[in-house]
């Protein structure tokens, strides 16, 4: 069940990337890994309604590992 939503994102990023999801006390809901090829279109469902925030971070590569890359925060409010 849960309450369906489809997150749509504009990256430039082309390596995969990681997805975790919190609810609004910071609780880590759900954690994923999106494939470079699909990451820019993801179908979310969320557990209730309310606000949650998404954390959108490039995955290193084995040769860039030490790496530090960006996270993208997008903030959600599911009605």
């Amino acid at each position: 069940a849960g309450y369906p939503g489809q997150v749509r994102v504009q990256l430039t990023e082309e390596r995969p990337l990681q997805l975790k999801i919190h609810d609004l006390t910071g609780r880590l809901l759900e954690e994923r890994r999106l494939p470079a090829s699909t990451h820019h279109l993801t179908d979310i469902s969320f557990p209730a309604p309310g606000t949650y925030t998404l954390h959108l971070r490039p995955r290193p590569s084995f040769a860039t590992l030490q790496e530090k890359v960006p996270t993208q925060t997008i903030k959600v409010v599911v009605q």
